[in-house]
């Protein structure tokens, strides 16, 4: 088999394995519902049934996506959203975490959060509530 051949092999195989599907950019930023402010750590994730992908979230509440790589965006599909990771250290007691999101808005199942991803949104915001008292 010829080199060119065999490259064309090598293509066909990975786009079949792949889907072919073009991936969308999307990115946003978390804040606050009560005051606006933004959410500075933890990680925004988009799951279905076909896949998971999240997003750091950084400095004044923005995160980009990314399925493979940290911005490459996401396939198309319909994907439930929710919070991970949204703790600090407890300043009195450092074996401790403080949680800075509502437990509900950590869970796929109960944020309430869905997105369908076309190519028609590139940006997705989300306002997050406060842990209850």
């Amino acid at each position: 088999m010829n080199k060119y051949r065999l490259i064309v092999l090598f293509f066909l195989v990975a786009c079949i394995f792949s889907g072919c599907t073009k991936n969308y950019p999307l990115q946003g930023r978390v804040t606050f519902s009560d005051d606006g402010s933004p959410l500075e750590v933890g990680f925004v994730n988009f799951e279905n049934e076909k896949g998971f992908a999240r997003g750091e979230i950084k400095k004044g509440g923005y995160y980009n996506v990314g399925y493979v790589d940290v911005a490459d965006g996401l396939p198309p599909g319909i994907y439930n959203i929710y919070i991970s990771a949204a703790v600090i250290e407890n300043p009195s007691n450092r074996n401790q975490t403080i949680m800075l999101v509502d437990p509900k808005q950590c869970r796929s199942d109960t944020s309430g959060w869905t997105l369908k991803i076309d190519g028609s949104t590139r940006t997705y915001n989300i306002q997050v509530n406060r842990p209850p008292k």
